[in-house]
């Protein structure tokens, strides 16, 4: 079976500056209308934050024995990643299947992007399969998002909303929280996690003109931090939590908030909603890569950790998360796309930085040039590196004491970590 290649399949496909639904709905009504055929369905939305919220949600479902299907992206190695049929990764031979149909009758309308494509693949699968529940996280936005064309989900769920994407979705955040709310139903429960004032006043107003109920952190739900536990709404207390950084907390306590308004549907209690918090799997956030064949190339005592942080809101994350750690001094390897805002992403980091090492993403040609880089950041001592590798040895070069590195800016540079090191691991296995 052939490897599936999506930035070949991409190219097939326009890039749409205005979005329109209707197209879409169009070739899902010539498939059969899966969308129509969904299981009960959670809808997220949100800057930020939405597969770790996702995968929070699926191990609670999980862990009491519920068939979860999950549509999320982007992917880290697989396009297989994307479609998660009962708990397991759509399997190559039918996803093909399923892109050859799709693609027949895409045809027939010219306007079509790939995403909306991928998007009716998924759709096929979870209609064609059962399970309890389908996890569906949108891809950007909400209002005009391929995943929008559900008409009565369960829930829909917002996470922290921040600048990004504002070509597409607006300059402030209160356009930016519009776009997000767009996946507001009628008689359809809202959730959110406390957001800037600007985003909730926006959420708010759109749920109230919808007349649906709105469960917003810190006034209708809330969360605590104690010495690592987690305690939601003061009688819950998760002592594990398995997804590092302190923005985890957030993501799991809006987990926690759909759960717990869910658990006579399905029969949730207390011990799933624990267990799901502590074993929750979410590649690629704040992920503890120390234990890899990375550490080869630093100094005994050294930690090195992998984030998809892109934008804003994500080094912020990052920087609150690792303020609170024991102190080493902290390298940036960063890589990131070009229709990100590298200058607001670096200021932040700049916080906690000792040195930047700037690398190209070797597997998109849209990425920005480690000498643009070098352009954008004065305040710090920035580098350019041809690799991960190369950054770690320079670093190597520098520090002759333990260090903290941190390799972050886009999702693609951290899938393209983790594919060399699972290469690696079969190499040596």
């Amino acid at each position: 079976m052939p490897h599936f290649n999506l930035d070949i399949f991409s190219r097939k496909f326009p890039i749409r500056k205005k979005f329109d639904l209707n197209l879409f709905i169009k070739l899902l009504n010539k498939l059969g209308s899966p969308y129509l055929r969904l299981p009960p369905t959670i809808h997220v939305a949100g800057t930020n934050g939405k597969g770790s919220t996702i995968a929070f949600l699926r191990a609670i479902f999980e862990s009491a024995g519920y068939k979860v299907h999950v549509y999320s992206s982007p992917h880290l190695i697989r396009v297989n990643e994307r479609i998660i049929i009962a708990g397991k990764e759509i399997e190559t031979s039918y996803f093909m299947h399923l892109v050859h149909t799709c693609e027949e009758y895409a045809k027939y309308f010219k306007e079509l992007t790939w995403f909306e494509l991928i998007t009716a693949v998924g759709f096929l699968a979870y209609a064609e399969n059962f399970a309890d529940v389908l996890l569906l996280e949108t891809g950007v936005g909400g209002r005009l998002d391929a995943t929008n064309v559900i008409n009565n989900p369960l829930v829909t769920a917002i996470t922290p909303i921040s600048y990004d994407h504002m070509s597409y979705l607006g300059k402030s955040l209160s356009e930016i929280a519009y776009a997000k709310a767009g996946i507001f139903k009628t008689g359809t429960p809202a959730f959110s996690t406390v957001q800037f004032k600007e985003a909730a006043q926006t959420l708010v107003k759109c749920a109230k003109d919808l007349s649906i109920p709105f469960f917003l952190e810190g006034q209708d739900w809330n969360i605590q931090e104690n010495q690592g536990k987690l305690i939601y709404n003061s009688n819950l207390t998760c002592t594990d939590i398995s997804l590092k950084g302190k923005h985890q907390f957030q993501n799991a306590g809006l987990a926690l908030s759909i759960a717990s308004f869910l658990q006579n549907i399905f029969k949730l209690n207390e011990i799933h909603l624990k267990q799901g918090i502590a074993s929750a799997i979410w590649k690629g956030r704040l992920q503890n890569m120390t234990s890899t064949f990375l550490m080869n190339y630093l100094v005994k005592g050294s930690e090195i950790w992998l984030d998809s942080a892109h934008n804003e809101g994500g080094a912020r994350a990052l920087i609150e998360s690792v303020r609170n750690w024991k102190f080493l001094p902290t390298y940036f390897i960063v890589g990131m796309l070009n229709h990100k805002d590298p200058q607001g992403f670096l200021l932040i980091l700049s916080e906690l930085a000792q040195r930047f090492y700037f690398i190209p993403i070797l597997t998109s040609e849209n990425h920005v040039l480690p000498e643009e880089f070098i352009k954008i950041i004065s305040q710090k001592d920035g580098f350019i590196a041809s690799s991960v590798i190369d950054a770690l040895e320079k670093i190597a070069k520098f520090s002759s004491s333990p260090v903290r590195v941190i390799i972050c800016g886009s999702v693609y540079l951290a899938g393209d970590v983790l594919n060399m090191v699972e290469n690696q691991d079969e190499k040596t296995s």
